[in-house]
């Protein structure tokens, strides 16, 4: 059980919105909850926002290293990706599972200020990233894109989740 928002970023915008993140305070981890120095961003996709306000990271049991994004309180951030080579648009999210169901069936809810904090991350999507007419395949919907984004479609750049 999560909450999402989709987006299309330009690099800029997704500059700005990292900026905006390390500016308020949050740690960018990667699958095994290790920390991404923002210097390293530019070709990291995938990453969690955590602050250790919002308690501790949690691993899966399998002895894999890898964390438990369900039950762990981190935000997920897969940025936008613009292949070139293959003229597509991969699109970017943020995600949070606010509440998950533990051992025995019972609903576990997570903080009210990872809550809050998703909410002023996707306030600031929905600011900075317009809201508009795409073409996906033979449909126009309504998406966050940037300008950068729309003009990289009229080259022949095509979307794709």
């Amino acid at each position: 059980m999560g909450r999402q928002i989709n987006f299309y970023m330009s690099e800029n915008v997704q500059q700005q919105f990292i900026s905006f993140l390390h500016d308020n305070g949050f740690v960018f981890l990667n699958n095994y909850s290790k920390e991404v120095n923002i210097s390293e961003m530019k070709d990291v996709y995938s990453l969690f926002l955590y602050k250790c306000d919002y308690g501790g990271i949690i691993m899966k049991c399998d002895n894999s290293g890898i964390m438990d994004i369900i039950k762990s309180p981190v935000i997920e951030l897969n940025k936008t990706i613009v292949k070139d080579n293959e003229k597509k648009i991969i699109q970017g999210r943020l995600w949070l599972s606010h509440q998950y169901y533990d051992n025995n069936g019972n609903i576990i809810r997570k903080g009210k200020e990872i809550v809050k904090e998703y909410e002023k991350l996707v306030r600031w999507i929905k600011k900075n990233v317009p809201y508009q007419e795409i073409k996906k395949g033979k449909y126009l919907i309504k998406e966050y894109a940037s300008d950068e984004i729309i003009d990289l479609q009229n080259q022949g750049y095509e979307y794709s989740i």
